[in-house]
């Protein structure tokens, strides 16, 4: 399977919240291959938090979530470099933790 995926449309679907939809999200520039993947993809809906910004209001990242879309279809490796791909989603919103 081919590595760096990420503009594919059948990776999209997972990756990018409202992707193909006249009011989501369409791919103008490649880059880091986690720059288009939306807050709801993995934390949900998120108005509340967005109006509120706090931890007990959405949704927390976690493993279960991330195998959701990370089948061994599209990712095969998956269960080998999960703690590296962790990391990478580790991140800080201005209003808060997420």
């Amino acid at each position: 399977m081919a590595k760096k995926r990420q503009l594919d449309s059948e990776c999209a679907v997972c990756h990018v919240t409202g992707f193909g939809r006249v009011d989501g999200f369409h791919i103008k520039v490649a880059g880091d291959p986690l720059a288009n993947v939306q807050c709801e993809a993995c934390h949900g809906p998120g108005g509340k938090h967005a109006a509120v910004p706090k931890k007990d209001n959405i949704r927390l990242g976690s493993r279960d979530i991330c195998e959701t879309c990370h089948v061994a279809r599209w990712t095969p490796d998956f269960d080998k470099k999960f703690a590296d791909y962790w990391k990478r989603t580790i991140h800080k919103s201005s209003g808060g933790s997420s």
